[in-house]
């Protein structure tokens, strides 16, 4: 069984590239890792931190994000986290 633990460290040397309504993000691996790991990204809207949060998990450095509404700003957080075995 797999599941998420604490993060192994911040991601690095995050890149954006931006259109009207795509945002692509590549990003690399935190300088300690400590196992395996997978990377989680979560966008909302600036403007109301209530509105719905869209979480992705990936297990490669980078993500798309596209059908966003164009002319509006997003809250992007990137964050890795370590996968552990549990050998029950």
């Amino acid at each position: 069984m797999l599941f998420a633990a604490e993060p192994v460290g911040p991601v690095r040397n995050v890149t954006v590239s931006a259109t009207a309504v795509t945002v692509s993000l590549s990003f690399n691996q935190p300088e300690v890792v400590t196992g395996r790991f997978s990377y989680r990204v979560e966008y909302y809207l600036t403007s109301d931190s209530s509105s719905s949060r869209i979480n992705i998990s990936s297990t490669t450095p980078s993500v798309n994000l596209s059908s966003l509404v164009p002319y509006t700003n997003y809250t992007i957080v990137v964050s890795a986290a370590r996968l552990d075995v549990n050998l029950k």
